[in-house]
């Protein structure tokens, strides 16, 4: 799948909902070619992710160069894991949004860079 998303000039939005087959390893593979697919949005939300998964995201996300939002509700990505993500979507330039769920928002840290976030979309 990774090599045919390299080549996608058409889909926009890939769903993965609700699979525990994705886990951190198809996260992985999804993850090594975000930045050079014309992707804009990722639903991940219930697939099993820890903070490895996080990890692999995290630095993927400092590839994309265009407007893009990935949804990491129901996973077990850590504080870490959302915080990592987070950090990496406020240092890009393009346009991210993360949706983490409400079970990080209560860390200072992972709220103060979804209000960061928030305001680069208002821009």
């Amino acid at each position: 799948m990774s090599e045919a998303l390299k080549v996608n000039q058409t889909l926009e939005t890939l769903g993965f909902s609700n699979n525990s087959l994705i886990g951190d390893d198809g996260l992985a593979a999804i993850a090594g070619v975000l930045g050079n697919c014309k992707l804009a949005a990722v639903d991940l939300q219930d697939c099993s992710i820890t903070l490895t998964g996080a990890k692999f995201l995290a630095t993927s996300l400092q590839t994309i160069k265009r407007k893009f939002g990935v949804f990491l509700d129901g996973n077990d990505i850590t504080v870490e894991g959302a915080r990592l993500i987070l950090q990496s979507a406020v240092e890009n330039k393009a346009a991210i949004g993360v949706w983490v769920g409400d079970d990080y928002k209560d860390d200072q840290k992972v709220a103060e860079m979804l209000s960061v976030l928030e305001g680069k979309r208002g821009e």
